[in-house]
């Protein structure tokens, strides 16, 4: 009985350092500059195929503005130190227009009304 609790640990350790983390490096940003479509973007951040099985970007709010289809992406993303922040990626008709921290946004508010379905947790 013993020698069975004993492996079931040692079990129950292994499969725990073995998950990886869920989300993406802050480095990405580097990658990333305005006039970039949405689908690129969606590439970028694919989700469950991605190393670590980070989610995908998620379409937090969409609407018509002014005849544009406009849409705010959110991506999880970390320095690998500090805690995951989210970053919001905001789409003119499929093209990147803005992007940064929910904290930016302030401005962006102030041009579109747009309905945020943000994580939980994330406050703009």
């Amino acid at each position: 009985m013993r020698k069975l609790a004993l492996i079931l640990f040692f079990a129950l350790l292994v499969s725990a350092c073995a998950v990886q983390q869920q989300y993406y490096l802050k480095s990405n940003l580097n990658n990333i500059s305005i006039g970039q479509t949405k689908q690129q973007l969606l590439e970028m951040f694919p989700g469950q195929n991605s190393i670590g099985g980070a989610p995908p970007m998620q379409i937090r709010a969409a609407q018509k503005s002014n005849g544009k289809l406009i849409e705010v992406g959110e991506v999880l993303m970390t320095d690998g130190v500090s805690a995951t922040v989210a970053y919001w990626f905001l789409f003119e008709d499929g093209e990147l227009v803005q992007w940064g921290q929910p904290a930016d946004w302030k401005e962006v508010k102030a041009r579109y009304e747009i309905n945020y379905n943000p994580s939980i947790g994330v406050t703009n």
